[in-house]
């Protein structure tokens, strides 16, 4: 799985190349820091690329970076363009929306997950790392590498993540491909 840095700077490199597609619009994503733990840069990336850097932003800080408000959306970018991240997407909601449930009002919140990261406490704390993203990017990734994809262009097959790669390297739609599960082991 990529970083939200290596995300970032693909996105940023394919726009200098790939018009906008016309169902995307230019957002302002919060990189690195989501506004809510008090990040205040951001950069322009298309809304399904938005999309997945709120995801990988929200697995590396253990934190739900992605709104509740725009799940239609994020749903459609990713059934669209990214249907290997669907998975991790489903994930991280129960993931949080159980989280949620448990820790309460007095944590919580935009004040409380500010100090904690300025504290640099709990999951902020050097060194450490979410087990439990730890735990579900394996269980993620083993399964988004076992799917097997077709190019429906070329024939060329392949785990998505490169397929994607290779599609867009030759300038093909990353939606004209099909998933192989007679290959899938």
């Amino acid at each position: 799985m990529l970083t939200q840095e290596e995300w970032v700077q693909s996105c940023l490199s394919k726009y200098r190349w790939e018009p906008l597609p016309a169902n995307q619009k230019w957002e302002a994503a919060h990189f690195p820091l989501p506004e809510c733990l008090g990040g205040e840069e951001t950069v322009l990336l298309w809304s399904a690329d938005h999309t997945v850097q709120g995801l990988l932003q929200s697995v590396e800080l253990d934190h739900k970076c992605f709104h509740g408000k725009a799940n239609s959306k994020d749903l459609y970018n990713l059934e669209k363009y990214y249907p290997e991240y669907l998975e991790l997407f489903q994930q991280l909601k129960s993931q949080f929306s159980s989280r949620n449930g448990k820790i309460g009002g007095k944590i919580g919140g935009k004040i409380g997950s500010k100090k904690i990261f300025e504290l640099k406490i709990g999951c902020h704390a050097p060194g450490m790392a979410s087990k439990g993203g730890k735990i579900g990017g394996k269980k993620g990734g083993k399964k988004t590498s076992a799917q097997q994809w077709q190019c429906l262009i070329t024939d060329h097959i392949s785990t998505p993540g490169p397929l994607a790669c290779y599609q867009k390297a030759r300038g093909i739609d990353t939606s004209l491909r099909i998933r192989r599960l007679d290959l899938e082991g």
